[in-house]
This record gives structure tokens, sequence and C-alpha cells, in this order.
């Protein structure tokens, strides 16, 4: 379950402590050039921030010398699934990499291969340095007893039971296709939850400062019990729940609720919608700093548009 991390020889630009105020970890497994669009759009806005990328070499090949210096990549990457416990494991091993780093950031944003930004660095940078919180997180607690929506209803059957993991043939045919539970009444390990230790979930993409980072690595490394639950009963969808768990019960983090992520998710659907120049409109009136998700091939020029747009705010 887990791996050791190795810092790719590429970084850093020289900096102490925290030059950085935002660094990125992005989490890529496919479209090469919309990778290096968006990573090459960040440095660009963010004044060559610290970045480190997961990429799944088993899924797609990637030039990593079309990358400057201070963008490293997670070596040797972890062959991830969507709805898997790896893809966890390749956002903690991101996370270590970023954090060993010489330009170590205040904060970080995760992304995707699929993100993009969608508010001006200025804006983005000034909630950062203006914010109380120790954190920009999209959470829900999940009570068993007694889940109030559909959403809590789904983390339930996740979070709380034990599944079994399908063929990947069988699986592409399943609304909610990552695993299946097992009758309640099926032996399992004990729970990890408690009214100690409550259960959260929600949005994958989050921000955090370093503060929660440490405890995130902290509580990785000795806690064994959630990361054993998620992986052991092979739970769908961990990125949702698992460091959700983590900030959410630790008191001393200041969280607020909302991720400053735009998705818009299609009803009767188990993923967002890919965003289009109908959307740009709800884009520039949304609050949020990043988007997803988003798709360059067949001629979508919706990124071209946000480049625009930002770039004039930014004059």
């Amino acid at each position: 379950m887990q791996m050791d991390t190795i810092q790719q020889g590429r970084s850093t630009r020289q900096g102490t402590g925290r030059d950085n105020l935002l660094g990125f970890v992005i989490l890529t497994y496919e479209n090469p050039p919309q990778i290096l669009r968006l990573i090459n759009r960040l440095l660009s806005m963010f004044d060559n921030p610290p970045i480190v990328c997961h990429h799944d070499f088993s899924k797609c090949d990637l030039d990593t010398n079309l990358f400057p210096p201070n963008v490293s990549f997670v070596q040797p990457h972890l062959v991830t699934a969507r709805g898997r416990w790896p893809i966890v494991e390749a956002m903690i091993a991101g996370l270590r990499v970023l954090y060993e780093r010489e330009d170590v950031p205040e904060w970080f944003t995760l992304l995707s291969g699929a993100d993009y930004p969608i508010k001006p660095a200025k804006v983005v940078l000034a909630e950062l340095k203006g914010t109380a919180y120790d954190a920009f997180m999209k959470y829900e607690p999940i009570n068993p007893e007694a889940p109030q929506t559909d959403f809590q209803k789904r983390c339930v059957w996740r979070y709380f039971r034990r599944h079994i993991q399908l063929p990947a043939s069988i699986q592409r045919f399943m609304p909610f296709c990552e695993n299946r539970a097992l009758p309640e009444w099926f032996p399992h390990r004990p729970l990890p939850f408690s009214e100690h230790f409550r259960c959260y979930a929600g949005s994958d993409f989050f921000t955090a400062n370093h503060k929660c980072v440490q405890h995130i690595l902290a509580w990785h490394s000795t806690q064994k019990a959630l990361a054993d639950h998620y992986y052991l009963c092979r739970v769908p969808s961990p990125t949702e729940s698992y460091i959700h768990c983590i900030l959410c019960n630790e008191s001393s983090l200041r969280i607020l609720n909302d991720n400053k992520r735009y998705i818009d998710w299609s009803p009767g659907t188990g993923h967002p919608k890919t965003l289009t120049m109908t959307d740009l409109p709800a884009l520039l009136r949304s609050p949020a700093h990043f988007a997803r998700k988003f798709d360059m091939r067949g001629g979508n020029p919706i990124l071209d548009r946000l480049d625009e747009i930002i770039s004039n705010d930014c004059n």
C-alpha cells in the first residue's frame, strides 16, 4: 500500500521557507498536450511556482523534458485507476515531494490534468493571504444512522461497508463502477469511525496550507486504521473522504466549506460535465479559483478565451 517517493532530480529554483505562497500538486494520466498547457499556464500566471506532477506513465507516455526545472515528477509513479486507493497514495506522494523541496510553498492546490484556472493569480493569492482559514475544502459529515441526502446515503454505502473489486470489463457498465458492497452482515474489519473520529466526505480537490500538509503527512505515516480500512475494504472513491476525515477531525484546523472549484455535475451521471463555451458566463460569475473538467481535444476554444480574459484582467 505504501511506496517510497523519490523526487526527480530536475527541481528546484533556490528559495527559503515561505518564499512561495502557492504551489501545486497535479495528478495526471492522459492527454499530454493539455497537461503541458495547464502547467505552462500555472508557471506563467503564478511566476514559476513549485509544481509536482504525479503522472501515471502506465496509461500514456509523457515527455518530462518538455517541462522546466521547477516542475518535479513523482518517481517511481503508481499505477492508478478511477476511484481506487492508489490515487490517494499518488496525492500523498506528490505532497511529500512538494514539501521536501527548497522552494516549499505556504499553500498548495490539488489539481487534475483536466482543471484550469478561471481567476487571475492576484485574486487567488490575495484570498490566500487574507484568509483566516487553513484549508478550502468541500465536505459533509456522514452519519450512517441518519443520512440526509443521496450523496450521504452513497457515502454510507461506500465507507461503512466492505466491497469486492469487479473486473474492469464489468465495472464499466455500472453507474458507480469502482466496486460493489458486500452485505451488511458480511464480516469485516472494525470501522475506524467513532463519536471522536467521524466520517467526512466531499469533493476530491482542495486547497490547504502548510499546517494542514504537516498534519496529513504525519497522520498518514503513523495512524494506519483509516488507510487500512479504505484500502483493505476496497471502498470506492477514497479520494472523496480520506483527506477529509484527517483534516475535519482535527480541531486545531480552520476549514472553510468551499473548495474554490467550479464543477457542473450533470444529473444522472457519475462524471462532471465537460465545460465548453456555453459555460463561460457561469465560469466568469463564479467565485471559484479553478474549474473542471475541460478537454481541449476537438477544438474546444474555451481555454483560449479564459486565457484572454484573465490576461486582460491582469493588465
